[in-house]
């Protein structure tokens, strides 16, 4: 995955980052406003509240307690539980315990037994239309239980990973530096009938892949967690 690198397609931060997330995030609460409002209690103080009512509920296995709480490399997967028996002791066994701390984020306890989960998602519907609030509970969940890591490796369940090459290609940049780094796409967003700021700016810049993982920086978290979530 990380050797794409070598040939210049890896994206470093550029604000278009900062851009997308806040621009999904306009378009989308109301979604997710509906969505948690039949399970939580929504405050009117601000949307930022959902996570912190969602976080108290969240399950933390006995072997993710056990991780380190610091380090260079911090690793999360997003999976569901019907991947459960399959994609998730893949990982388990294989690249995700090379990663300083390696955590699956899920929506259910079942069959998990022996591994590093949280429950995540379980408020949030298992579903495509959802794939936007998931990512964003992880990454402001990731940093709020984690602060202390220089690099934080966002992938999926069905991701597979090169830990050693990823850590040396990290040996080039500053953790200290608000870096989105990935496998970058780029889309003509000129066919669609309304060209909004935020298009103009994915066609000019690109964004990262999620399929492939990406990787953001201490600072980038950081900056996520406290002025965009």
């Amino acid at each position: 995955m990380w050797a794409h690198a070598r040939h210049g397609a890896h994206l470093q931060f550029v604000p278009v980052f900062l851009l997308a997330a806040f621009g999904l995030y306009v378009v989308a609460h109301l979604i997710f406003a509906a969505m948690v409002s039949r399970k939580l209690v929504v405050h009117s103080t601000g949307y930022e509240r959902y996570g912190d009512e969602l976080i108290p509920r969240i399950h933390v296995s006995p072997a993710a307690k056990r991780q380190p709480k610091t380090g260079r490399l911090f690793c999360f997967a997003m999976s569901t539980e019907k991947f459960h028996q399959d994609r998730v002791p893949a990982i388990n066994t294989t690249w995700l315990q090379k990663c300083d701390a390696g955590h699956v984020f899920t929506n259910s306890r079942k069959h998990m037994q022996n591994v590093p989960f949280h429950t995540v998602f379980q408020e949030i519907p298992d579903d495509y239309m959802s794939l936007f609030w998931k990512s964003r509970m992880a990454l402001y969940y990731a940093y709020n239980v984690s602060k202390d890591f220089d690099w934080y490796f966002k992938s999926d369940d069905d991701t597979y990973l090169i830990v050693e090459r990823l850590r040396t290609y990290l040996d080039r940049f500053d953790p200290d530096e608000p870096l989105f780094l990935g496998f970058r796409l780029k889309r003509r967003f000129v066919r669609f009938p309304s060209r909004t700021a935020l298009s103009v700016a994915l066609q000019r810049s690109g964004y990262n892949a999620g399929g492939s993982g990406y990787v953001i920086s201490r600072r980038a978290m950081q900056m996520f967690a406290k002025e965009l979530f």
